[in-house]
């Protein structure tokens, strides 16, 4: 499928075109890690909040395989949610220029960026002194609460696993729970996921708040 799409951007489908940046992204970084650990592309700006916000989350990926997949399985599908949600925002709403792609991608840099590196910057703050949270797992966290909060009434399946379908508040729980027994610096880590869920849930209902009405109701008969 990827070699029938452009190589760098898809405007006709801008979801898989993040995923395909972001899967990027995370092998991009852990590369840079293996070769050259001694330089790591921590320190890009000024400002350690800003510095934390922009590059916490591809900084010395833990579990690139883990990273992939949840990408893949987690994140992918709130991008395809969101793409969905955009083109519906109501004209002179926060966060909507007038132009879907422009919308996306802001929507997109939000979810990643702010609220994914700024829950691993808050997460550090509130850990203890010496404790630097980095990682992708609070993207993966926000984004399962943003699909969370726009699938709620579809109540979507988002994975199936051994034939068992899952939701993905029962995925959310579960990673909680696979957390605290995995990792023995849990705490940060579960911080940095319970803000970047309820912030990414926080998105997705700013976003039902302030659509076209008229496309939910198309929606809700399947003509969208």
């Amino acid at each position: 499928m990827c070699h029938q799409k452009p190589m760098l951007w898809d405007s006709k489908d801008l979801a898989f075109t993040t995923h395909r940046l972001i899967f990027a992204m995370l092998v991009l970084s852990t590369l840079v890690d293996y070769c050259c650990p001694w330089a790591p592309p921590r320190r890009m700006f000024a400002n350690p909040i800003v510095d934390g916000v922009m590059t916490s989350i591809f900084y010395k990926p833990h579990n690139l395989l883990h990273d992939l997949v949840f990408e893949t399985t987690c994140v992918y599908p709130a991008l395809v949610e969101m793409s969905r949600i955009i083109p519906k925002l109501q004209s002179g709403s926060l966060f909507c220029t007038g132009d879907e792609t422009c919308d996306y991608i802001l929507a997109c840099f939000l979810l990643i960026f702010v609220i994914g590196g700024g829950s691993n910057v808050l997460a550090t703050r509130i850990a203890a002194q010496g404790t630097t949270v980095t990682g992708f797992s609070p993207v993966v966290g926000a984004a399962l609460g943003y699909y969370q909060r726009i699938t709620i009434v579809r109540n979507t399946v988002l994975l199936s696993v051994l034939g068992h379908k899952l939701t993905a508040i029962q995925v959310y729980w579960t990673s909680i729970a696979w957390m605290i027994m995995t990792y023995s610096d849990w705490y940060p880590r579960l911080v940095a996921w319970l803000i970047g869920g309820l912030a990414g849930s926080f998105l997705a209902k700013y976003h039902m708040e302030n659509i076209v009405f008229w496309g939910e109701i198309l929606n809700f008969f399947g003509l969208t």
